[in-house]
């Protein structure tokens, strides 16, 4: 849709594939392995747009700790720290992790929330989702819609509402996932089905 609004022409997408160390994870997984936090994941700048996700755990009727995993501006982790602790909300920076540590992350949380306005294509629901871990987004007309489905990995926000992000976190939370749905349902952006849509398009040019 970009590439069409902004040169003129028709395209066909070939998505990021998920990492296998994921996906090893994820068929690994123990039941009961979930913990008590809320997961922010990614690049910690104001463009992602963390205080979202702080402002809407500080309105949940039970609120819970939040862990954001990756680099970070320092000038943007005061800012989340100071806003955390004026709503109250438990904020703990982990800074970058490596792949196997993340995959724990993602493993062990009860649901990944991503606010980060207008996201293009992001390889964090794809992660998380691999992992057995929903995931909450906007539903804004970018990159989470072409990842989350509702009810099966995930649920989608009004967009920009942080009263109604704080509710689909909340359903989230309270709903019993199937993950062998939740696996199938990213099937698509695996390497080897990615392979197949590359080849068929270079088929048609030779």
């Amino acid at each position: 849709k970009i590439i069409k609004e902004t040169y003129g022409v028709d395209s066909f997408v070939l998505y990021p594939t998920i990492n296998k160390q994921f996906l090893n994870f994820g068929k690994s997984k123990r039941k009961g392995r979930r913990k008590n936090y809320i997961l922010g994941s990614g690049r910690i700048i104001r463009q992602k747009r963390f205080d979202y996700l702080i402002e809407a755990v500080s309105l949940m009727k039970k609120k819970m700790p939040v862990i954001l995993a990756g680099k970070y501006d320092e000038k943007e982790k005061k800012y989340l720290e100071k806003l955390a602790k004026e709503k109250k909300v438990e904020l703990k920076l982990l800074g970058p992790l490596a792949t196997t540590e993340l995959a724990k992350i993602y493993g062990s949380a009860k649901v990944c929330v991503l606010t980060c306005p207008k996201e293009w294509f992001g390889i964090v629901p794809l992660e998380a989702i691999s992992c057995g871990c929903p995931v909450v987004a906007w539903k804004d007309g970018f990159g989470p819609e072409e990842t989350i489905i509702e009810n099966v990995n995930g649920n989608l926000a009004k967009a920009y509402d942080t009263k109604d992000l704080a509710e689909k976190i909340e359903l989230a939370l309270n709903k019993k996932w199937n993950e062998k749905k939740m696996s199938k349902s990213i099937e698509k952006f695996m390497e080897e089905e990615q392979e197949k849509i590359l080849l068929k398009e270079v088929r048609k040019l030779l």
